[in-house]
């Protein structure tokens, strides 16, 4: 895991991430590169969080590649940048993730999701032998129900793209014999009636069609300035595979600074921290009292009719719809009247600070947000799945990408070689064309 924020005004953009990267289930690392300059030459920086590899290829190396094919190119508005990087993604799959790579994932992934079912069939099966023996008649219809309750999920999932229908088929070209193997494989002897495996087919290409995401997703942001904004914008994207050469993907979030919103925070990844600083209590407890409450104030009036003897059974439940209305009204402006004591005392004072901040500060407080989610990790009980030095830069539109701090794995000033070699292909180039 890891923790990120970016941190807007009128002015510029403040970007900062930790170096956390975990390995397996304990192994924590404090070196890891999660924020990078998009281009050389533009004001474009990118985040990446979640997974540290794409499909088995790291993120700096995809990023780094991208950034020697894109040179000076500029683009007007920043969310051309991000598909510019999308469609980089797609068109170099060739380089990065040939067919053999593509089918490895996609069988690796069709296992995993049919062991979850199988599992989930298990338990279930073991729940009911307690009750009795099960009839084969009995398990057949079990597996069914499962399979057809997954197949459902995905089904009223909403589509990532309109061509669904396409890709769908050119997946099943693709891939079907690797499908018709991992239901062998993973299902066994389990009765898998013709129906439920027609199911389970539709189920290995709604996957790949469908705006729901595994654990193994990346989350990208990207942040700026396009050569004709004024102001700067971030966007998020999240990235799960490239499969039969297209890539699965949503944008999840835009904010871009303007006239009427001068001040955006957006936090990423583990957010609960940058939340509490913000809005002034922790977004869990929040749900937790809220959760209480409406659990306490819509059970109140059947608690104290239950209390008056005198009243019929009749009356009682007449009372109760009633008093119900009124639990439920007084729950809404409850929440109403919190929600505006939050963003009064709280989140408009602070996004009016950060509208007024110069860019040293506005690089400090996206530090100083990361490292809050670092503090709380290391004095908790919880796994320090933040932390290592943070990474953080700034994007203006006059001054471009600047590092404000920025790790190193080598000694700066002995390496003056590769600072001045960074631009010397591009300059080179500009020269020979002059």
């Amino acid at each position: 895991m890891t923790a990120e924020v970016a941190i807007l005004n009128k002015t510029a953009v403040a970007l900062a991430a930790d170096s956390a990267i975990t390995l397996g289930s304990q192994k924590i690392y404090n070196s890891g590169n999660k924020l990078f300059a998009l281009s050389k030459y533009c004001p474009v920086g990118i985040m990446v969080f979640g997974n540290a590899e794409f499909m088995g290829i790291p993120w700096e190396t995809i990023i780094k590649f991208h950034r020697s094919k894109l040179k000076s190119k500029k683009f007007g508005e920043l969310i051309d940048y991000a598909k510019d990087f999308i469609s980089f993604l797609e068109n170099e799959h060739s380089v990065f993730w040939p067919p053999q790579v593509q089918s490895k994932y996609f069988n690796d992934l069709v296992v995993s999701y049919f062991q979850l079912i199988v599992q989930e069939i298990n338990e279930q099966a073991e729940a009911e032998l307690k009750k009795g023996r099960l009839s084969v008649e009995q398990i057949t219809e079990l597996v069914s129900t499962v399979i057809e309750a997954h197949h459902k999920k995905w089904q009223d999932a909403p589509d990532l793209f309109t061509e669904c229908d396409v890709y769908k088929n050119k997946i099943i070209q693709d891939h079907g014999n690797s499908i018709e193997q991992a239901k062998k494989d993973v299902f066994q002897q389990l009765p898998v009636t013709n129906d439920s495996a027609l199911l389970l087919i539709q189920i290995c290409t709604l996957i790949f069609c469908k705006q729901m995401f595994s654990n193994s997703s990346t989350g990208v942001v990207i942040a700026g300035f396009g050569e004709n904004e004024i102001f700067p914008s971030a966007v998020e994207y999240q990235f799960e595979a490239v499969i039969s050469g297209k890539l699965k993907h949503t944008q999840t979030q835009y904010a871009q600074a303007s006239r009427e919103n001068p001040a955006i925070i957006m936090p990423f990844a583990q957010q609960e921290m940058v939340n509490t600083f913000v809005e002034g209590i922790d977004p869990s407890y929040r749900g937790a009292l809220h959760s209480y409450l409406n659990e306490l104030i819509l059970k109140y009036p059947e608690n104290i009719l239950s209390a008056i003897p005198e009243l019929s059974a009749e009356r009682k439940l007449e009372l109760i719809e009633k008093l119900s209305l009124v639990a439920k009204d007084a729950l809404i402006d409850f929440t109403q009247k919190t929600n505006e004591y939050t963003s009064t005392h709280h989140v408009n004072p602070v996004l009016q600070a950060v509208y007024a901040l110069p860019k040293d500060e506005l690089a400090s407080m996206a530090e100083s947000l990361v490292n809050l989610t670092s503090f709380k990790r290391r004095v908790s009980l919880q796994a320090e799945t933040v932390g290592g030095p943070i990474d953080v830069a700034v994007i203006s539109k006059g001054d471009g990408f600047i590092w404000i701090k920025r790790k190193h794995y080598f000694k700066p000033e002995l390496n003056q070689v590769f600072f001045s070699n960074y631009y010397r292909e591009e300059l080179g180039n500009q020269k020979g064309k002059k």
